[in-house]
């Protein structure tokens, strides 16, 4: 059985190597949802229905309902473009940066915070290994 190789996300030089920094395995899997997640739909020109799309809900007020169109985004591109891995939950939770605590307030129906964090739990279909992602996804800035 091969191991998923291939250059790591954010793409960088190894230090020790001089070389491309190279993801493998979960990492490497993990690189590539980050990478899908923080795509916008249409800003790959010869793949125009690459990515999640989320971050196109930026000035959106964050509430119940953008948080359940954001879920349904992230589970419908990861399908899409990473077929090796079954997402099993995907959470979602505003955060103010710098807070003592992750949890914010609400006003209303409206979380009052500056981003929105995604965290999701997936399984790598090969192996049947359990792996966890939190991805800030940069909704909601007031």
């Amino acid at each position: 059985m091969t191991t998923l190789r291939g250059p790591a996300f954010p793409f960088r030089f190894d230090p020790e190597t001089g070389g491309v920094r190279v993801a493998e395995g979960p990492e490497k899997i993990r690189d590539n949802l980050v990478h899908i997640l923080l795509t916008d739909l249409g800003e790959r020109v010869m793949r125009r229905d690459w990515g999640a799309g989320v971050r196109q809900m930026l000035h959106d007020p964050v509430n119940p309902m953008l948080l359940s169109v954001v879920r349904h985004q992230i589970v419908k591109a990861i399908a899409r473009a990473e077929p090796r891995v079954e997402v099993t939950e995907v959470r979602l939770e505003a955060v103010r940066p710098g807070a003592s605590s992750s949890r914010v307030a609400t006003q209303g129906s409206e979380v009052v915070g500056e981003t929105v964090v995604a965290e999701i739990d997936f399984v790598i279909r090969r192996t049947g290994q359990p792996v966890s992602l939190s991805v800030p996804v940069g909704l909601g800035v007031r």
